[in-house]
């Protein structure tokens, strides 16, 4: 249970650090007198824009792999 719970925390390290880094979530904090709140803002746009970008990516990718796969049988 140890080990799940370390990797669980481990994901979502590095998923809310990839998040940062690529502008999809902001992190904030307040201090009032007695309380402090931690807010996590999404920038939903970016993450859709991003993702539709990603999945262009991998298409394009995958129909220049599957022309290359066609040559080279064809080649033989």
């Amino acid at each position: 249970m140890r080990k799940f719970l370390g990797t669980l925390v481990l994901i979502v390290v590095v998923v809310a650090a990839i998040g940062f880094f690529s502008g999809w979530l902001s992190f904030s904090s307040d201090n009032g007198s007695n309380n402090s709140n931690f807010g996590v803002d999404i920038n939903r746009d970016k993450l859709v824009d991003d993702t539709k970008q990603g999945a262009q990516e991998v298409g394009d990718a995958l129909k220049k792999a599957e022309e290359a796969v066609e040559g080279a049988v064809k080649g033989k």
